[in-house]
């Protein structure tokens, strides 16, 4: 089933690193893609896209643009705004997967989106892991491997491994790679 034709306006939604991969992908093949996110230096990490810090506006300034959106962002909230992004009898494609636990302002309410997706006739397709060699071939590719490599916003040794992980749990933090041995230089 092909989700997204070469025509189609695409946004994905999240500039964590699922987010920033998927945008750097879409962009590689030819798509003319939005990147949303809320940080403008990990916006910045992908060429190619158009990039769109995201606001209180964004969904009223962006409503029904698209035809196909990503949602990418991990967040309980990030299936509204993909959906008032997503054109009537558009595609969702729904890439986060959320905590159950929550009050009322931060789950979104099943009604809600069920009335969105029927009403405007929009298609939900849940993605969880595409196929392995050719995601394989493309981390092979120079522009993915400079992606990667900037996504990496500290190397530790690993004999300071608490440090890193403590480090890789701090918000906005992309990677933290733990070293094992002699580092070379850069």
């Amino acid at each position: 089933m092909q989700v997204i034709k070469p025509e189609d306006r695409v946004a994905v939604i999240g500039d964590g690193k699922l987010g920033l991969l998927i945008a750097h992908v879409l962009a590689s093949k030819g798509l003319k893609v939005a990147f949303l996110g809320r940080h403008e230096r990990k916006l910045n990490l992908v060429e190619g896209v158009a990039r769109v810090l995201v606001t209180e506006a964004t969904a009223t300034d962006f409503a029904g643009s698209f035809d196909v959106v990503v949602e990418a962002s991990g967040s309980p909230q990030g299936i509204h705004l993909a959906l008032a992004l997503t054109r009537p009898l558009g595609t969702l494609v729904l890439k986060s997967t959320c905590s159950l636990e929550g009050d009322a302002q931060t789950l979104p309410l099943w009604s809600s989106v069920a009335n969105d997706v029927v009403v405007q006739e929009k298609r939900v397709v849940g993605s969880r892991c595409g196929p392995f060699p050719p995601a394989l071939e493309l981390l092979r590719q120079e522009g993915t491997k400079r992606l990667v490599n900037a996504m990496v916003d500290r190397v530790v040794d690993l004999s300071q491994g608490v440090e890193g992980i403590e480090a890789a749990q701090r918000k906005g933090a992309l990677k933290v790679q733990l070293a094992v041995g002699p580092r070379e230089k850069p």
